[in-house]
């Protein structure tokens, strides 16, 4: 029968091996370069592709390395979501929504088109910064692009029962500003940086892998 003393100090053991295990877990590595970059990810215990990653999240998002490790560990088998605090993510279907990207952009190709991207078959979501930047509501009738600034979007290495798996296209790209088409035209603050303006240049670097199609070519 064992004692006082020793109850507590297998208690104890037991207890540190699990954090242990929980702060060497093995993160995988589109996770661990997200958060090098400070984006803020979640797990999301469903891998169903139309679920809100907002509701269904577990804990709060966050860019901290052990706490991530710790959520890999509780949730070995999740997608990751990111939140779109501090970064909006400019999705593009180029199946259906050439002719909107066009009319949104205006023939502006300059710059945005080499920020950070992931992908999902032929879609792209594109990643943009606007600290102190209003975005504009896109209007329904711009069919093929969504633009998310309030909720959770689901990056790499997620995958679904459905389709392919989400990957980044080229990790030595930066984000950059928000292009001008993007941004609220009733904002008036002087503080807007200046659009396409790298932040987070990891290693700067063209896209190796873009979608020619007319002029919209990603």
């Amino acid at each position: 029968m064992q004692s006082a003393e020793e109850f507590l100090e297998t208690l104890y053991r037991g207890s540190f091996m699990l954090a242990m295990a929980k702060s060497s877990t093995f993160l995988p590595p589109e996770v661990s370069f997200a958060a090098d970059l400070g984006l803020k990810l979640a797990p999301v215990p469903s891998h169903r592709r139309f679920v809100s990653a907002a509701r269904v999240r577990v804990g709060y998002s966050t860019c901290d390395k052990v706490q991530l490790r710790q959520l890999a560990f509780e949730f070995p088998f999740c997608n990751w979501a990111l939140a779109t605090e501090n970064v909006a993510v400019f999705e593009y279907n180029p199946a259906i929504g050439r002719h909107s990207l066009r009319e949104l952009c205006g023939g502006d190709w300059d710059g945005w088109r080499d920020t950070l991207q992931f992908r999902s078959g032929d879609t792209r979501f594109l990643l943009f910064r606007h600290s102190g930047q209003r975005l504009r509501t896109l209007e329904p009738r711009f069919v093929g692009v969504k633009l998310h600034t309030a909720d959770m979007v689901p990056v790499p290495p997620s995958r679904f029962f459905t389709g392919p798996q989400l990957v980044w296209v080229d990790m030595s790209a930066a984000i950059v500003y928000a292009p001008e088409w993007l941004l609220d035209r009733d904002d008036d603050s002087d503080e807007n940086p200046p659009a396409a303006v790298p932040v987070i240049p990891p290693g700067a670097g063209l896209n190796e892998l873009r979608y020619v199609y007319d002029d919209c070519s990603l």
